[in-house]
């Protein structure tokens, strides 16, 4: 973290992210058929697959919690 090449990534990635309009994380950027679309918070994956036309099967397909 003391090396000034990971510093100006670091400043880069999020002024990229501030102009594209990011507001807050975790979020994912995806575009869709030409149209930029936001997907924001922990049920970003489930919406993200919708919008690319997936169906979202969770982190692990065919293995559910035992919670």
């Amino acid at each position: 973290m003391k090396d000034e090449d990971v510093k100006d990534r670091l400043k880069n990635t999020t002024q990229d992210a501030l102009d594209l309009g990011a507001f807050g994380a975790p979020i994912i950027l995806a575009v869709v058929d030409g149209r930029k679309e936001w997907v924001f918070g922990s049920d970003r994956f489930p919406i993200f697959a919708d919008l690319i036309g997936e169906k979202w099967e969770g982190p692990v397909p065919g293995v559910t919690s035992k919670l």
